[in-house]
Parts: structure tokens; sequence; C-alpha cells
């Protein structure tokens, strides 16, 4: 599932994962691995959202602080250890 879900057909593999997911667990008896395949998806997704969220909060601070737009507080740190 994970090589057909980053194959380059659509956006982040939406429905070739799931399908790909039904056809696998229908090999097993398991009628639902698309709805198993959505599941999966959200709860990436729910995991994935505190750690978008820290970085788009940081990020605004970060322009507070006169880096200048565009300037990632990584990038003047890593400036700063050269």
């Amino acid at each position: 599932m994970i090589i057909a879900n980053n194959l380059p057909i659509s956006p982040d593999g939406v429905g070739v994962a799931e399908t790909t997911a039904s056809i696998l667990f229908g090999q097993f008896n398991v009628q639902t691995g698309a709805a198993i395949m959505l599941i999966v998806r959200l709860w990436i997704f729910i995991l994935r959202l505190p750690g978008g969220l820290i970085y788009v909060l940081h990020n605004r601070s970060s322009d507070a602080t006169g880096l200048g737009k565009g300037v990632s507080p990584s990038s003047k740190l890593a400036k700063e250890f050269r």
C-alpha cells in the first residue's frame, strides 16, 4: 500500500491507496479495506496537525523578530555557526 500511495497518479495518492487497500484486504475476506485506509489517513492527519500549527505559529513570530519575510530562524542559526 505504501508504494501505491506514493505513485504520482493523484494528489497524495488519494483513491489509489484506498483501491489498493480494498483489493489487498479483500484477499483476506475483509470487506472494509477502503474504510480502513480512510481511517488511517484521518489518523495521520490528526497526528500531523499539531506540528503544522507549531510551524505556522513559529513562522509568524519569526517575522516579528526582525528576521524578515522568507528567512527562517534555522537559516539564521546556520549562518551564525559558519
